[in-house]
């Protein structure tokens, strides 16, 4: 279970390893990732077993509004500047 939704069958009879991944149902932040597992031995030397691999994946930061604001507001100041600014006056020895 990933945050309380159930992503692989909830019962049923495995005999060799079981696949399954989660790719979405992540949230920012806190997730609880739930695993259950049950052995009733039903067979003769039943083994439980879970092996759990993790492959870490990176998700491209975006930018929040406010860091938007001051990169606009930070463009406006320059173009003023620029704007503002007096040409140079070139001067020649006589």
């Amino acid at each position: 279970m990933l945050n309380g939704v159930a992503l692989a069958a909830t019962g049923g009879t495995y005999d060799r390893w079981t696949d399954f991944s989660a790719a979405s149902g992540f949230v920012s932040g806190l997730n609880t990732l739930t695993f259950n597992v049950e052995n009733t031995a039903q067979r003769s030397g039943n083994p439980t077993g879970l092996r759990v691999e993790f492959t870490q994946s990176s998700v491209a930061a975006v930018p929040e509004p406010a860091v938007w604001a001051l990169m606009i507001v930070g463009f406006g100041f320059i173009g003023g500047t620029l704007r503002r600014r007096q040409p140079q006056r070139l001067t020649f020895a006589a």
